[in-house]
């Protein structure tokens, strides 16, 4: 598109982690975590209620389980670590300690209740102070990732919207200097071109005609984003060659006019040009959020 977009990808996050993307990726990783931490300690509550029941393999499975849900959890603390700007990013380190402290603990609970329920409950009462604290500090990391992000975004739209004037103001710019060109063309050929007054009339609107649907053409282009050099290079030949075939026809035939004998330059020539003059002017960064 004529406007930057952010690529909100987690690849695009990763490979450059802009304040939007980071924004963008920072709220639902808290969340996810959030709620990662909760069903693991769901999880943990549910093996000790059946502790008593269980057999010895069932028991190290739920270690197992539980082991494998530390390191989901471990790895989405990393993710929000990445997706955070500096400030966020310092509290989040904090959780590592904190959920390896209470991976320990919710699986010593576990170990102990398979051996004595009492021991395993007094156990399991460290790992619930330390899911309290965790959720605790969780909750504060959703509530400013998601001020960051609003904050991040009204940024993003008051940047895009100056960037929508800037793209537009160098795009008027460009025309304006290809409709400057051409129209110094148009009236000078009358010093270099022995016409007569109507003759040289035609071959000026059908410059300025040629320079009206160029000019359309590029807009067009920097309306879908098209960035190649060649198609604009190719949009302004061929909008002139079509006003030289139209020159050889139309004044050739009805006026008379012969542009290799009157020295009148092919317009095609002058129209090749006009494409990367244009882009040369225009060219600019199509993100703004940088």
């Amino acid at each position: 598109m004529i406007f930057g977009r952010e690529d909100l990808s987690a690849q695009g996050m990763l490979s450059n982690p802009t304040p939007v993307r980071r924004a963008w990726f920072a709220f639902p990783a808290a969340m996810a975590l959030d709620a990662r931490i909760s069903s693991t300690h769901a999880g943990v509550y549910r093996a000790m209620n059946w502790v008593a029941s269980l057999s010895d393999a069932q028991i190290k499975e739920e270690r197992s389980k539980l082991k494998q849900a530390g390191a989901d959890m471990l790895a989405s603390v990393e993710t929000l670590k990445k997706s955070s700007d500096d400030q966020v990013a310092a509290e989040v380190a904090k959780l590592t300690g904190q959920v390896q402290k209470y991976l320990k603990g919710a699986d010593d609970a576990i170990d102990l209740a398979s051996v004595d329920v009492n021991t395993g409950t007094a156990a399991m009462n460290a790992a619930d102070a330390q899911y309290v604290q965790m959720r605790a500090q969780i909750a504060a990391l959703v509530e400013q990732t998601a001020q960051s992000a609003a904050a991040a975004f009204r940024r993003a739209s008051d940047i895009e919207q100056t960037g929508r004037w800037i793209i537009w103001g160098v795009t008027l710019l460009g025309l304006l200097l290809i409709a400057a060109i051409t129209a110094i063309y148009a009236a000078v050929i009358g010093w270099f071109v022995d016409l007569a007054p109507e003759k040289l009339l035609a071959v000026r609107q059908l410059i300025g005609t040629a320079t009206i649907v160029t000019a359309a053409v590029f807009v067009i282009g920097e309306a879908f984003g098209v960035e190649r050099q060649g198609f604009y290079l190719i949009g302004g030949g061929v909008v002139f060659l079509f006003a030289d075939l139209l020159m050889w026809f139309g004044l050739g035939i009805h006026l008379g006019v012969r542009p290799s004998q009157h020295g009148l330059i092919p317009l095609s020539i002058i129209g090749v040009f006009l494409g990367p003059l244009f882009r040369l002017v225009t060219m600019m960064p199509r993100d703004p959020h940088h």
